[in-house]
């Protein structure tokens, strides 16, 4: 299966309480298909990939609380993914404009945590001819524990597991991945990470297969 290193910027805007935009610049990717059957041994690319761009909206309405005492809260966001072909290679990007409405869910969970789910559905807004027609659900599904309190060298550590249902509609196909980020906050809005990831119940030929990623988060 496909191999994939990529070294991302992502950061987000708040526009207020409600609204705010989230971003991710993939500032080196490197995609390895020699695995893949029929592919000549050596085939890779390496360059920029494309920019998405996220807005999530989180009404007043969709919120709610839970537990003892109402302690712990709970919302319902709603928002749009934008993807540009902003990549320098044709192998790490679609050579489409993407778009897809967003459902999401986020609730607290014990000991500082919380769990966030984002479903998305993916279709071509524009493609070069040569692109392939665009009909995917995606599911983004995060649950992020802190590890340790903000303070010394050790602080600010936290584990963040991500698992990606994908149904791909044009092809019938459905794969899945599973992520692991370990991170460390350096700063209040500064955070770094990696995140290896694994591809699970993949059946096509350009799945992924192992990928690992490195990246900053800024808050603003």
């Amino acid at each position: 299966g496909l191999k994939q290193q990529d070294l991302t910027a992502f950061g987000t805007m708040r526009f207020s309480d409600l609204v705010g935009m989230f971003y991710e610049v993939p500032l080196a990717q490197k995609r390895d298909f020699s695995d893949i059957p029929g592919v000549p041994s050596g085939t890779d690319a390496t360059g920029m990939g494309d920019i998405d761009m996220k807005f999530l909206w989180r009404p007043e309405f969709g919120d709610w609380t839970f537990g003892e005492g109402g302690k712990k809260s709970g919302s319902v966001m709603f928002g749009t993914d934008f993807v540009f072909p902003t990549a320098t290679d044709d192998l790490l990007g679609g050579d489409a404009l993407l778009f897809a409405p967003i459902v999401g869910f986020v609730w607290d969970m014990p000991f500082h945590g919380f769990v966030a789910m984002l479903n998305l559905y993916y279709f071509d807004v524009y493609k070069e001819d040569s692109a392939p027609d665009t009909s995917r659900f995606v599911g983004r599904w995060f649950y992020m524990q802190p590890l340790s309190p903000p303070g010394p060298w050790y602080g600010g550590l936290y584990l963040m597991p991500e698992f990606q249902p994908i149904y791909d509609f044009e092809i019938d196909e459905y794969s899945s991945w599973l992520g692991l980020e370990f991170g460390k906050m350096f700063a209040p809005g500064r955070i770094g990470y990696i995140k290896p990831g694994w591809g699970l119940d993949n059946s096509e030929p350009l799945d992924r297969d192992f990928t690992f990623e490195a990246g900053f988060r800024w808050f603003f």
